[in-house]
């Protein structure tokens, strides 16, 4: 099956998945159109009105490009933010039942998931907040979703019905600072563009892999963010700041080439679109670059005590450029690319319309 076929056919109502990033805007529409623009600057967000002046014109190139390609207008949008700002994160929550005999009912299971998602969120935004230095109650939560139930060790689809003294449940929640919103949805307001969901590309993984475990690696131009799953459920999330844009910069300042044609050359290095010669320079001039990125992704994963022979899906823009194959091979673990890797979180998140 098509990576893009879950758009449906055209006399379906339509909208475009916008995967806003740190150095670029990319959209997928119906049929598989596909745009893709980068922001004039970077840093693009460290100035209020020039950032939005940037980000604007990044969504307006990049939805009249896909308009164009899929020869039909857009009104409605499932977004995702830039993964320095929007933020998912699993934790777990456990309880005990004062009354086990009793089966749950409707009005039991209301209060629980209250107390759950408040505990959950609150754990959150204080394990957060040591990380970000931002106050722990200044935390705007999208969404908290029950990934897991078990009841006295058993695992149950949901808790109506059931008695049981001891209640687990793994929950996640999609974040970001508060008041950080308004700005994208300003911009989308001046581009005629209604915003029908945000979502996080990794609420959606277990919809397009099923009941897969491994590690799901979204190598951004900033931040490379991972998932860890287990037989399909999200077990640990989380990321670190290196990316793609790293590499060109290290391309820039070695070979004395603006941002730009830094960032050029290390495309043309992922779609083998160099000699062997220029390759191998560039493969030499990143090697401690990329000794790095695996030695952050191997030091986050270690949290969860057991990352030895996984499998590694990988994507992003970046995702092409590594010469991780090698490296991996000899720790044992499995590499898989996945198709259209730029445009896979887009993807991903247009899952959140079903």
């Amino acid at each position: 099956m098509s990576p893009f076929s879950f758009f449906g056919k055209a006399k379906e109502e339509v909208f475009l998945a916008m995967d806003v990033g740190t150095e670029a805007v990319k959209a997928l529409a119906i049929g598989g159109a596909a745009s893709l623009n980068y922001f004039d600057a970077f840093g693009v967000f460290n100035n209020h009105d020039f950032g939005q002046s940037v980000l604007k014109k990044a969504m307006r190139n990049t939805l009249l490009e896909v308009q164009r390609e899929a020869g039909q207008n857009f009104k409605k949008i499932i977004i995702s933010l830039p993964p320095d700002i929007f933020k998912a994160r699993v934790a777990s929550h456990s309880l005990e039942r004062n009354n086990p005999k009793k089966p749950i009912g409707r009005k039991e299971e209301k209060e629980i998931h209250a107390a759950v998602f408040g505990a959950v969120r609150e754990k959150v935004a204080l394990a957060h907040a040591k990380e970000s230095g931002i106050s722990p109650n200044h935390f705007d939560f999208l969404r908290s979703t029950i990934l897991q139930i078990k009841i006295d060790g058993y695992e149950v689809e949901n808790i109506i019905g059931y008695g049981g003294k001891n209640l687990e449940f793994r929950v996640l929640s999609v974040f970001m600072p508060e008041n950080y919103y308004r700005d994208f949805e300003a911009v989308a307001k001046e581009l005629n563009l209604r915003i029908i969901k945000l979502a996080h590309p990794f609420e959606n993984l277990s919809r397009v892999f099923g009941k897969e475990s491994g590690v799901f690696v979204d190598v951004g131009g900033d931040i490379t963010q991972f998932c860890l799953m287990d037989r399909g459920i999200p077990a640990m999330i989380g990321e670190f700041e290196f990316g793609g844009k790293n590499f060109s910069e290290i391309l820039s300042h070695s070979l004395g080439l603006s941002e730009e044609n830094g960032r050029n050359l290390k495309e043309r290095y992922s779609s083998r679109d160099l000699t062997e010669d220029a390759r191998k320079r560039v493969e030499d001039i990143c090697a401690p670059a990329v000794a790095e990125w695996t030695s952050l992704l191997r030091e986050q994963l270690a949290k969860s005590g057991n990352i030895m022979r996984l499998k590694l899906y990988l994507w992003g823009g970046a995702s092409q450029f590594f010469g991780l194959t090698e490296y991996f091979d000899r720790e044992q673990w499995e590499i898989e690319y996945v198709s259209s890797p730029q445009f896979f979180n887009s993807m991903l998140i247009s899952h959140a319309s079903k």
